[in-house]
């Protein structure tokens, strides 16, 4: 009765390889670590940019929300402001983060496209009609979401007259 050898891999210098070496030796080893470490990566970043809670900027003429995709409303293109405890029913992600509470990017609500930046566990929220469409935000507070909505609402009444 014979032995059973284990299969060798000769390297070409008469030696074995085995093991992770064999796995991840040369170019095509090192792409098998570093393309899962980058993706990793970057989806960590993505993650954390989508849970920065947005800035909020009033000047004179414009509104900013500074977020992952903000953006800047002058008040002479808002045509309402409101202030509501609920968000709009059926809301549909489009394109950016629904992670937990937070809602940040384009939604659509029965068939109506919105741009939205809230934590949903804080509200008022700050309904804005738009030329652009509607945009709905809050800040971390439901005091300092108060504070914006009656600043912009001034704002907004001064650049209509």
């Amino acid at each position: 009765m014979s032995a059973i050898k284990p299969s060798t891999d000769d390297d070409g210098r008469g030696e074995q390889e085995s093991g992770w070496r064999h796995r991840f030796a040369g170019k095509s080893g090192l792409l098998r670590i570093v393309v899962p470490v980058v993706a990793v990566c970057i989806g960590i970043v993505a993650l954390i940019g989508s849970q920065q809670t947005p800035a909020y900027t009033i000047s004179d003429t414009s509104l900013t929300i500074a977020a992952a995709s903000g953006e800047t409303i002058p008040f002479t293109d808002i045509t309402n402001v409101a202030l509501k405890n609920a968000m709009p029913p059926n809301l549909v992600k489009v394109v950016g983060d629904r992670v937990g509470t937070q809602l940040r990017g384009d939604f659509d609500s029965n068939g109506t496209a919105m741009t939205i930046y809230v934590n949903t566990a804080v509200p008022p929220f700050v309904y804005l009609d738009t030329k652009n469409g509607p945009v709905i935000f809050n800040d971390q507070s439901a005091a300092k979401t108060r504070s914006l909505y009656d600043e912009i609402r001034h704002k907004v009444a001064a650049a209509s007259n």
